[in-house]
């Protein structure tokens, strides 16, 4: 370097060799650039003694001469025509002593000399349309379609210049895979948006498609995306509820994989450069990461998994080029491993430089020139280049691209949209309660029960309501011919419900817990041998809870699970807030689907973890809802010989009056209808036996029997309050008392036992019923028949 300057001479440090930075030394490749020059090479024999290095190459030449260094000789190269031992003693003019004197100076001063005859030097900025010439270059739809009728093969894009000229690269013969490292401030995204812009230039559409993501809120592909062959972009701005779009869109590359080997397959062809010229079966995929770390820091694994996906895709197509301000904790060596094409812009150190290129020549790059960077190919030697600055005609060539195809309809984006936040009902597919998210196969299913029985946990708000009135909507559209409702949530589900259902008939189509008569409807609907219906039940856990705080609700209970051990579950709609809610008899046949989110109301995750969206019904499409009659508080009925309407089966009721001997018991407290059942009962006995009963209405009040007259076979119909009967067992009453039939009305209804019946239903209808004037519990020889409610 003292005796030739650097127009004549590069000095290329391979390794860490500790050259100095002397004019003289620069990153160069053997096949370029170097033809008009003489090049020594610099470094550690374990680097340079292999055969299969470029520059051994070149030296057979005579443009190249090697230095190398080792601790020992037996580490040197066999053909080294000169070998300087060191430690031998100095022979002839050979002093390291006085080489260590001078060294000082001659590195500041070589430091400091420019050769006048040296224009190798690389400009400090280079436009991308100029290219450093100082012309533009013609940038119209013609010229772009005539570069793409000239690429047949390859992927290839001009990036910047070196000082050969210009210099491109390509993803076929120089990657698959690159990493393209640069602090801040170095130029990375400018260099990999000249290189997204470079590729579209020179490859058509239909062989190259492009997926760009950038996870520093996308700004830095904002004007790329219209370019035809970008499918989309995702960033860090495009979170969802459906999991992360990042895990979508490495699903979404799985299902494209396995697209692109079926292709393959049916084509004949183990590999994609083999596919006819003239076959568009697949197109190249290039995936450009803008800062892997960033992605990598909010989504362990991304960058392992996606070069996993890349390991498989080589031979496919898929192409990754990954920026990161910095390779150590980023890039595994896998990952490395896997990179054959590799750019350093400026690093911040020595060890970050070594890290990509194998070398620190990286982090001696000056700080005031964006876009200068050092490259290596498949582990060789590095070369300088000025990446173009794409800055101000970003736009002029977008619009020359996007002009270049017309008509180009652009292939759908390899990963799936989330879903939409509220599906609508008239926007489902006919008989499915929503829309699914199918990762596998990249596509959104139509969200059916696959099952006839569905379980959905999930807390309250979470659109479990809804969700089951989708279920049974579906299931009315799909030929259902009845559903049994019971809500067991709050004010907001009920009144759900009732929009949705409506009435039948002016009968509530959904019952209530609270409401103890219209779950006995509803579990005597469902108990029937003859139901095939689907039963809903809203807030099972709920109801089941509340069943054991009193006798009545524990065998209303007990009734709808031996109901649901008979259905085996089958046909059977019901919600809680955990699963531990759901009996096993409705879970041995039925599939289980998770509500989310109390502030995403209606979205799910079924059994293997896909989510999914339920719709929202309209009211009148649950047209086979199940009507849950109930007890009038006051029936009229103008046949005489009815005495009331029965509560099980509401239909009229009537006394068989050669049964009873010598009377019956009217038994309530005052204000419980008893004078008007009295007055009922007198005429049902007139009506039928065509003889006068005789009325005691108050018979507390009368001591001694009245007399029956001249008429032994005189029906007396007595009135009496239960209190009073229970406490004079000597008054006359006690005679009747002991024919075991008559009316118990309101809470007397409860005590079965004042006409002599115990057990059976008689410990638990009363209480299924609401307590209103004329309404009891008629006995019949001490057996409870049935509530009744009084006619008039």
């Amino acid at each position: 370097v003292v005796n030739v300057g650097p127009a004549d001479l590069v000095v290329v440090p391979v390794g860490d060799s500790g050259i100095p930075a002397w004019p003289q030394v620069r990153v160069a490749r053997p096949s370029r650039g170097e033809s008009d020059k003489h090049a020594l090479v610099v470094g550690a024999a374990r680097e340079l003694s292999s055969r299969s290095v470029p520059w051994r190459a070149a030296c057979a030449k005579g443009r190249a001469a090697v230095l190398m260094t080792a601790r020992r000789r037996e580490e040197l190269s066999a053909d080294c025509d000169v070998i300087v031992d060191a430690d031998a003693p100095c022979a002839k003019d050979w002093s390291l002593e006085r080489f260590a004197a001078v060294e000082p100076v001659l590195v500041e001063h070589m430091s400091r000399w420019i050769d006048p005859d040296d224009r190798a030097s690389l400009p400090s900025r280079v436009g991308w349309i100029d290219r450093g010439s100082g012309r533009p270059m013609r940038l119209d739809p013609e010229t772009i379609r005539e570069s793409w009728r000239s690429s047949v093969s390859g992927l290839s894009a001009v990036v910047g210049v070196t000082d050969a000229g210009m210099t491109s690269f390509d993803l076929v013969r120089d990657g698959p895979h690159a990493v393209v490292v640069g602090t801040t401030g170095s130029g990375k995204s400018g260099f990999l948006r000249s290189l997204v812009i470079g590729l579209a230039v020179a490859n058509p559409p239909e062989r190259l498609n492009m997926v760009l993501v950038d996870f520093k809120g996308g700004a830095a592909f904002d004007d790329l995306v219209e370019l035809p062959h970008v499918l989309g972009v995702l960033t860090d701005l495009d979170g969802d509820d459906d999991g992360s779009p990042v895990e979508r869109f490495l699903d979404g590359l799985r299902f494209e994989l396995r697209r692109r080997e079926r292709t393959l397959r049916e084509v004949g062809v183990a590999d994609i450069s083999q596919l006819p010229a003239a076959n568009a079966a697949l197109s190249r995929l290039v995936i450009v990461v803008d800062e892997a770390a960033a992605v990598r820091e909010r989504h362990a694994g991304f960058v392992e998994a996606l070069v996993a996906i890349a390991q498989r895709g080589r031979s496919l197509g898929l192409h990754l080029v990954l920026g990161s301000q910095r390779a150590a904790g980023v890039f595994s060596a896998d990952v490395m491993g896997n990179c054959n094409l590799r750019v350093a812009l400026r690093l911040q150190s020595s060890s970050d430089s070594i890290e990509v290129l194998g070398s620190a020549v990286a982090a001696t790059l000056p700080d005031d020139v964006p876009g200068r960077a050092f490259v290596a190919i498949g582990g060789g030697t590095c070369e300088a280049i000025q990446m173009f600055d794409l800055a101000d005609d970003a736009p002029t060539v977008v619009t020359a691209v996007v002009g270049a195809a017309p008509g180009w309809c652009r292939p759908p984006r390899p990963w799936l949209d989330a879903l939409p936040d509220r599906v609508s009902w008239s926007d489902r597919a006919v008989g499915s309660v929503g829309v699914l998210a199918d990762p596998e196969n990249c596509a959104h299913l139509p969200l059916r029960t696959e099952r006839r029985s569905v379980a959905l946990i999930g807390a309250r708000g979470s659109g479990r309501s809804s969700a089951l009135a989708a279920v049974a909507a579906a299931w009315c559209e799909n030929g259902g011919s009845e559903v049994a409702v019971l809500s067991a949530g709050g004010d907001d589900e009920r009144n759900l419900w009732e929009s949705l259902l409506g009435t039948r008939g002016g009968a509530s189509v959904v019952a209530r817990p609270e409401d103890r008569e219209s779950v006995h409807r509803f579990v005597r609907a469902v108990s029937s041998p003859t139901w095939s219906g689907l039963v809903v039940v809203d807030g099972i856990d709920t109801w089941r809870s509340a069943s054991f705080g009193g006798r009545c609700d524990a065998h209303l209970w007990d009734d709808f699970e031996i109901a649901a051990r008979r259905l085996r579950g089958a046909s059977t709609a019901v919600s809680a807030l955990d699963e531990s809610g759901v009996p096993s008899s409705l879970r041995s046949d039925g599939t289980t689907w998770r509500l989310l989110d109390p502030r995403s109301p209606g979205r799910i995750v079924d059994h293997v973890g896909r989510p999914g969206r339920f719709a929202m019904p309209e009211a009148g499409t649950i047209t086979a809802a199940v009507p849950l009659p109930r007890l009038p508080g006051d029936w009229k009925h103008p046949d005489p010989t009815v005495i009331g309407l029965g509560g099980l089966a509401l239909e009229p009721m009537r006394v068989d009056w050669r049964r009873i001997v010598s009377g019956l018991l009217v038994v309530g407290a005052p204000g419980t209808g008893r004078s008007t059942a009295v007055d009922r009962l007198a005429a049902a006995c007139r009506a039928v036996t065509g003889r006068e009963p005789l009325v005691v209405d108050d018979a507390e009040a009368e001591s001694v029997a009245p007399t029956t007259g001249d008429d032994p076979r005189r029906i007396t119909l007595a009135v009496v309050s239960p209190g009073f009967l229970r406490a004079r067992l000597d008054h006359w009453t006690q005679a009747l008392r002991r024919g075991r039939t008559g009316l118990l009305l309101g809470s007397a209804g409860s005590e079965p036992d004042l006409l002599g019946a115990f057990g059976g239903p008689a410990e638990r209808l009363p209480s299924m019923f609401a307590d209103v004037p004329g309404r009891g519990l008629w006995v019949v020889d001490g057996v409870a028949v049935d509530v009744v409610q009084v006619a008039r």
